[in-house]
């Protein structure tokens, strides 16, 4: 199906759970992406290759273990939102986010995170909105030692 003006796609709520290396092929405007609550598990970011005006990108409530596990070089640097909250998300490290330097929202509350690396957020220098609520975080050893503190801050009883 060829939709050349479509610039809203909202797949939520589909039980998907696998998306097919061409599944967005011909999607080239589209700006915003909402696979949320379905079963998606791991996600190939291969999927969203030729996906340039892609500006929102929305996971949540998926069982993703891992962001982007297997994923190619693809770069994808005009996406500014990402959001996958709600999943079972226990690791976060700097190599995760190293195809989305222009990402200026990342939404990773109510996950099972409990470490974040000293790298975790070097590759986003543009972050506006880190949304870390919600998660068990033992360990913050990132470089914004603000966000440790607030995190720290938060966690005390």
């Amino acid at each position: 199906m060829d939709l050349p003006n479509l610039r809203t796609l909202d797949l939520s709520t589909n039980y998907i759970f696998r998306l097919d290396g061409n599944a967005f092929r011909t999607l080239n405007n589209l700006r915003v992406l909402d696979l949320s609550n379905n079963l998606i598990a791991e996600l190939d970011m291969d999927v969203f290759v030729e996906m340039d005006n892609l500006r929102h990108l929305t996971l949540s409530s998926n069982p993703v273990s891992h962001i982007f596990k297997g994923g190619s070089e693809a770069k994808h640097p005009n996406l500014q939102s990402l959001e996958i909250s709600r999943a079972p998300l226990e690791l976060f490290s700097g190599d995760s986010l190293s195809s989305f330097s222009g990402l200026t929202r990342l939404n990773l509350s109510l996950n099972a995170i409990v470490a974040i690396n000293e790298t975790g957020f070097t590759a986003t220098p543009g972050l506006v909105t880190l949304d870390l609520r919600g998660n068990p975080l033992k360990v913050c050893l990132c470089v914004y030692t603000a966000v440790c503190l607030v995190v720290n801050v938060v966690r005390t009883p």
